[in-house]
């Protein structure tokens, strides 16, 4: 049961990158992290994070870290190497795994982008 909830979650998920990065242009990378549209289009590929991170990155619960407000690249190096296997986590691992460099930066940019609670 358990690997089918991890299966459906990493299928949603990268459905939901799939649509996400479709709809990110490339002006929108060479912009930087801070515009607009970048922050909007991580909005878009944040969905699967929502369970365990909360709606805008304000986890509610002690065991999932906060990502509102903290250091875009803080969070891009993070997300990078739970990706390329040099920090643990084999939930993160496989979702990371689905994610392009442009894309990882999309969504730290939208994560920083929040008013911490």
């Amino acid at each position: 049961m358990k690997l089918i909830a991890q299966f459906s979650l990493v299928l949603v998920f990268s459905v939901g990158v799939l649509v996400a990065a479709m709809a990110l242009p490339s002006h929108v990378v060479q912009e930087g992290m801070q515009s607009a549209p970048m922050v909007e289009a991580g909005r878009r590929m944040t969905m699967p994070c929502m369970s365990c991170h909360g709606a805008n990155g304000d986890a509610s619960e002690g065991k999932y870290p906060k990502l509102a407000g903290q250091n875009a690249e803080y969070l891009v190096a993070a997300m990078r190497a739970y990706r390329d296997g040099r920090r643990d986590s084999s939930e993160m691992r496989v979702f990371m795994a689905q994610l392009a460099d442009e894309e990882i930066d999309a969504i730290a940019a939208f994560y920083a982008a929040q008013a911490p609670r």
